[in-house]
């Protein structure tokens, strides 16, 4: 465990990346702690540690967001939202939970639809001249009621 420290702090201190210096000091720990140069046993380990379900979702759910922000779903959805709550007094914080939970429903995560909801309505709230701390109180509400109702 030492060497992986004293690796990792030399690597760091010459200006090597964060992730090739973690990479590095663990392979030097793995051979130290091994004694054994069967490397196919390291992609072996890190296929085992990759090939986990909730690992894989989360780079699926990241594409689902995209393609839906590209293809201008999300904007739709929020335009029917508007329409739909937008006349009450303080609609635009309604027009983000309705909006955040049809999302939600379509993608079956509250947190992915909370960070999508999250890039369409921040700018249409600094452009309504909405303060600061409510740019993230509004779409990290509608993370949590949108886990309450599709639960």
């Amino acid at each position: 465990m030492i060497a992986f420290l004293v690796s990792l702090a030399v690597l760091l201190a010459i200006g090597v990346p964060i992730f090739i210096s973690l990479g590095l000091s663990s392979l030097l720990l793995w051979i130290l702690s091994y004694q054994s140069s069967d490397f196919i046993m390291i992609f072996q380990k890190m296929f085992t540690g990759m090939d986990n379900f909730t690992l894989m979702a989360i780079p699926f759910f990241m594409l689902a967001e995209e393609l839906i922000n590209t293809g201008g779903l999300s904007r739709r959805l929020v335009g029917f939202a508007q329409k739909t709550l937008g006349w009450i007094h303080g609609g635009l914080g309604f027009t983000t939970v309705l909006a955040s939970m049809l999302i939600a429903a379509i993608l079956g995560s509250a947190s992915a639809s909370a960070a999508m909801i999250g890039m369409v309505m921040i700018p249409e709230m600094v452009q309504r001249g909405y303060p600061p701390p409510r740019w993230s109180r509004h779409p990290g509400l509608s993370d949590r009621l949108s886990r309450r109702a599709f639960r």
